[in-house]
């Protein structure tokens, strides 16, 4: 048995309405810290990944640990019902093949009830990567939403490159040129590392930057985790060369939203 109660729907609205184009399956992860919701797109180049913890909800309510499957689409289809003002409780019933969304107005003049059947379990392992990254650029998120709006009018991929205190963000399309430089407060990479001269066998500790090659990212994809850009003023990018970018949301009412996007690594772009 599981139920737990959060105060406002708003930003759950708002995060599965980003999902529609992107992911199909959503694994809902149950445990005593919290739950969590991860999905992969079909072409498993975007992973999503958002956990709320248990202090965010008003009630809790836990037994044993559950791991199970919806239909993102299913939940999509009802949450237009609901108004963001809205309390709303996830609710899950020991031996029972549904997932069920409970929603009340405040006054209690108005309540709702949702139950999704649970799909089957995704072959794939759906967990976000563990990655130590270089490099980390926190920004305006309407900013942000805006360059990735105005770049995928030129091309359908954006260009991010880190070199010392300068993010560049770039794209082509053989006509079209469009370029954007960031200069950072401070550095944005900075490794340690001991260095051991040959000739005296003196060791001296020095800081050295790591520049990141040129990372391309399908704009398309950009455009659609953009659209959470109403739940948090700033959007953190973490970037290493031939990793994943990560894109991070903090939402001060449902916690940390991640999305993992893979890199292009050559000219095809995600259809």
């Amino acid at each position: 048995m599981f139920e737990g109660r959060l105060p406002r729907s708003g930003p759950f609205k708002v995060i599965f309405d980003s999902l529609q184009g992107l992911i199909d399956d959503i694994k809902i992860i149950v445990k005593y810290e919290g739950i969590s919701f991860c999905g992969l797109d079909h072409r498993r180049v975007a992973l999503f990944h958002m956990e709320i913890k248990r202090k965010e909800f008003v009630y809790y309510e836990f037994d044993v640990p559950m791991v199970l499957y919806v239909r993102v689409l299913n939940i999509r289809k009802t949450l237009p019902l609901i108004d963001k003002s809205d309390d709303i409780a996830f609710q899950i019933r020991e031996g029972s093949d549904r997932f069920i969304i409970l929603s009340e107005r405040k006054d209690g003049k108005r309540k709702f009830k949702f139950e999704y059947k649970l799909t089957k379990e995704i072959t794939c392992d759906l967990h976000p990567p563990e990655i130590s990254y270089r490099s980390q650029l926190s920004i305006d998120s309407l900013f942000f939403r805006w360059l990735v709006r105005e770049m995928r009018s030129i091309s359908d991929k954006l260009i991010l490159a880190v070199d010392g205190e300068i993010v560049k963000f770039q794209t082509e399309n053989g006509t079209k040129f469009g370029t954007t430089s960031i200069k950072t407060n401070n550095k944005t990479i900075i490794r340690r590392e001991k260095v051991i001269h040959k000739e005296s066998g003196l060791s001296n500790d020095i800081y050295k930057e790591e520049i990141i090659s040129s990372m391309a990212y399908s704009t398309r994809y950009l455009s659609v985790i953009t659209r959470v850009v109403s739940l948090s003023n700033r959007v953190i990018l973490k970037m290493s060369n031939d990793l994943p970018l990560l894109v991070e949301y903090q939402c001060k009412e449902y916690g940390v939203l991640r999305y993992y996007l893979a890199p292009l690594f050559s000219e095809d772009i995600y259809q």
